[in-house]
């Protein structure tokens, strides 16, 4: 009998220990957060939030800022730029008309400050799910120089949807598509990136309209990249792969989409880019170790990308 009183007053004892435990972690949990992510990232945190979607993070080491969201990083100001004007200006060069833009993702505000480089434009629309992020970059002063207050130009339009659900819905067409999507870590994201959401997308655009898709890295994960190459294919007439070098990510890739032939008609619209030279053929070679033949179409009813994500960019972790 004594021993089992013994039991229960232990049992008591470590119940209240583990509760007391509970709500210091509770109370600290900011704190012990904070500590982490200064150690994961190894840089001095400058900012920080807790969106519906996801984690927010700045950091900053002497002039470079990095976002990560979720831990992931999503851009270094010292060189955005190279991604952004790969993203950007190889459509908005080929494309015969650039008045009414769609950007799809890119809540930083970056691809929106690129486009609005052309006098051109007359209309920007910019569907990102995350309020916090895009109101964050338009309010923000360091953010705001970052992307030279594109947020808040009076031709952008923003819209905090889920792009899905937004272009299944859209009734206007557009001359030029960016999507800017951050990668398929997860299911949610991998429906961005499939059959279905292109089929959506193309009856909002023209035959000559010209799409740019970021799609993950060619080096570190190929079959991530020509999965979603392939399955802009199936539903877009000419689709052309490219990539570049971004030295805070690595080899870097992209996806130009049409219903008319690219390469062609390229127009010099704009000059005094930082890193794009127009030389869009170079940028369309790939090593050997950049291909794949084992890449499937992505569908709703498979997501067989975000698997492929995973098992590519978990051997890079």
């Amino acid at each position: 009998m004594k021993e089992e009183l013994k039991k229960r007053r232990r049992l008591q004892v470590k119940s209240i220990l583990s509760f007391i435990a509970l709500v210091v972690l509770f109370i600290f949990a900011d704190k012990i957060l904070a500590l982490s992510e200064e150690k994961l990232y190894g840089e001095n945190i400058i900012y920080t939030h807790n969106s519906p979607y996801q984690r927010i993070a700045l950091t900053r080491n002497n002039k470079d800022f990095r976002l990560y969201l979720n831990n992931n990083l999503q851009f270094s100001s010292a060189d955005e730029y190279r991604y952004h004007e790969a993203l950007i200006h190889p459509a908005m060069s080929m494309a015969p008309v650039i008045s009414n833009v769609l950007v799809l993702g890119g809540g930083d505000g970056f691809a929106v400050r690129e486009i609005l480089k052309y006098k051109e434009v007359r209309n920007v629309t910019l569907v990102d799910l995350d309020t916090e992020m895009t109101r964050f970059f338009r309010e923000n002063k360091t953010m705001q120089n970052l992307n030279h207050n594109a947020l808040n130009n009076s031709k952008v339009s923003i819209i905090n949807q889920d792009a899905y659900v937004w272009v299944k819905n859209a009734k206007s067409k557009y001359d030029v598509v960016i999507i800017d999507f951050p990668d398929p870590s997860n299911y949610s994201l991998g429906k961005l990136y499939s059959l279905q959401f292109y089929k959506e997308l193309k009856k909002i655009v023209n035959p000559e309209t010209f799409i740019s898709v970021q799609t993950t890295s060619p080096y570190f994960a190929p079959k991530s990249f020509w999965c979603i190459q392939r399955t802009l294919a199936q539903v877009f007439e000419y689709v052309s792969a490219y990539h570049t070098y971004v030295p805070s990510f690595g080899e870097w890739g992209f996806c130009l989409a049409s219903g008319q032939a690219l390469n062609t008609n390229i127009n010099h619209r704009l000059q005094g880019l930082k890193y794009y030279d127009y030389n869009f053929s170079q940028m369309a070679y790939f090593n050997k170790d950049m291909k794949t033949d084992q890449a499937e179409i992505n569908r709703l009813d498979n997501q067989i990308l975000v698997r492929y994500f995973d098992e590519e960019w978990g051997r890079v972790q």
